[in-house]
């Protein structure tokens, strides 16, 4: 009887494990595909550490660093046309906790791209002593998957500079496109952050009138922006310094410092 019952028990164990073992190989457990859609959350809060970067070398100044507190405050507004927007406050401090300005930042997403309300004009309007100001607009600024490319910014104005003792009508337009680098991983504060890295370029160009219409210059824009999924954030945004020269109209010459803003923490989903 012991024998019985010492070769029942060794079948029951053989049948069990057969039974796992088929059940193992024919459902087998597959991991779930990385989410790759952009949502904002409000109460999430992130920190970055920014630079201008020299105008002539492309380095960081150091002198320049500030940290950037930001936090998603509230959704579904409706901003210039757009609705569903979120938005965030944005801190800015110096080096030694000094805050010295505060921003609002309007975000706009589908699942695969995000728009930032007046990025292309809070770049160009830092520029100080320039004789125009760009409007603000959507932007564009990453579109996960897009095979093409995307407008980010055309915009178009009108100005009068004083030439030789008159005034000529002078036009200044940015035209910016977007394309899709493809998916990037960032690596900040001990985490990897699946992301999207989008490049968006373009130039501003400025023509005027004297006698007959003349192109005054051009200056070529590129910046880089690196978007993470979760949580979703521009967590990366780097342009290098650009210069604008008018052999013309010198009085137009400006450099746009480069500009490169990292994140470097964050708390919530």
């Amino acid at each position: 009887m012991k024998y019985i019952r010492y070769a029942g028990g060794l079948i029951a164990v053989v049948t069990a494990f057969t039974f796992f073992a088929c059940n193992k190989s024919s459902n087998p457990v597959t991991p779930s595909a990385p989410v790759r859609t952009f949502s904002f959350v409000v109460g999430n809060s992130f920190v970055f550490d920014t630079w201008s970067l020299d105008t002539l070398t492309g380095a960081k100044i150091p002198s320049s660093m500030s940290i950037v507190h930001e936090s998603i405050k509230d959704s579904g507004l409706t901003i210039d046309g757009v609705s569903g927007v979120y938005m965030a406050i944005d801190s800015s401090f110096t080096t030694t906790d000094s805050l010295f300005l505060i921003d609002t930042i309007y975000y706009a997403t589908t699942s695969t791209s995000i728009s930032s309300y007046g990025l292309v004009a809070s770049m160009m309007n830092s520029v100080s002593g320039l004789p125009f100001t760009i409007p603000r607009k959507w932007n564009k600024i990453a579109d996960n998957g897009n095979g093409g490319t995307w407008i980010a910014d055309t915009t178009s104005i009108g100005i009068s500079v004083p030439y030789n003792g008159t005034n000529i009508p002078v036009t200044i337009a940015t035209n910016i496109t977007g394309r899709d680098g493809g998916d990037s991983t960032l690596n900040i504060s001990g985490s990897s952050l699946l992301g999207d890295h989008a490049v968006d370029s373009g130039s501003v160009n400025v023509t005027g009138t004297i006698i007959i219409p003349l192109t005054l210059g051009t200056m070529p824009l590129i910046f880089h922006v690196y978007t993470t999924y979760q949580p979703t954030v521009i967590a990366r945004i780097y342009a290098p310094p650009q210069k604008f020269t008018s052999s013309l109209y010198p009085a137009l010459d400006f450099s746009l410092s480069g500009t490169e803003r990292d994140l470097i923490s964050w708390s919530g989903k």
